[in-house]
Order: C-alpha cells, then sequence, then structure tokens
C-alpha cells in the first residue's frame, strides 16, 4: 500500500479533477439549457455573464490539464493558478454576497443552504490555493 502511495501524485490527481470541474462546470455554463443548480450564478444574472464566465472557466480547466502533460506549461502553473484562484473568489463573491445575500437571510433553511454551497465553493478554492502554493 505505501509503494502505491508514493506512485500516485496526489497533487496530480487534485490537478486532474480540477480541471475536469472547471471544463464541466463551463460546459454547463455556457449551455442555456443545462441547470447547473447548486452553482448556478444566480437568478439575476445576465445570460451573457453566464456564458463569459462559463468560457473563462473551460479556459481554467484546459489550462489545468496544459500544465499536467507539457512541460512548457508547467512553468506558468504558479501564474495560472493565482489567476484561476483570483476567477474563482471574484465568482464567490458575485454569487454568494452580491447575488445570494438576500436569499440567505430569509429563512433558516436558505441560511443552511447557502452555507453549504459557499462551504463547498471555499474547498475548491482551497484546492485551487493548494496547486498555487506547490507551484509558487
Amino acid at each position: 500500500m505505501a509503494k502505491l502511495a508514493e506512485n500516485v501524485n496526489s497533487l496530480l490527481i487534485l490537478r486532474i479533477m480540477l480541471a475536469i470541474f472547471f471544463i464541466a462546470l463551463g460546459i454547463c455554463g455556457v449551455s442555456t439549457r443545462i441547470d447547473e443548480d447548486m452553482f448556478s450564478m444566480g437568478g439575476g444574472t445576465s445570460i451573457a455573464v453566464e456564458i463569459s464566465f462559463g468560457v473563462v472557466e473551460i479556459i481554467c480547466g484546459i489550462v489545468l490539464l496544459l500544465g499536467v502533460f507539457f512541460l512548457k506549461a508547467r512553468k506558468y502553473t504558479a501564474i495560472t493558478s493565482l489567476i484561476i484562484f483570483i476567477i474563482w473568489i471574484i465568482r464567490i463573491v458575485i454569487t454568494r454576497f452580491f447575488q445570494g445575500f438576500t436569499k440567505m437571510t430569509t429563512s433558516f433553511e436558505n441560511f443552511m443552504v447557502w452555507l453549504l454551497i459557499l462551504s463547498v465553493e471555499l474547498v475548491i478554492g482551497a484546492a485551487i490555493f493548494v496547486i498555487l502554493k506547490r507551484y509558487d
């Protein structure tokens, strides 16, 4: 079991999983027929903003994957991870505080859903930060 753990690079797996997540999230954001529900930008967001964030998220996922497979792209992993981290924080601020703040205060149940979604988004942000610090 220890030998398997030595051969498996957990940061590599984390990067691949984050890349898949961002690509899937971006595709959901670009497609108006797919409801991304938990990660949606909110009811007050225009379709153009949803699509713009979707395109950026797809690009973030592709950049994360490029860093895994190409040595030249790995040199830029710290910079791109920082950019992805900033974009993710901006997304959290827009969706959970600017647009989601009024929903969370209407009832305890709404607050708990808001808190759960915020927690998930912060875990994703922490994963991006781990990659950022690894290649810092």
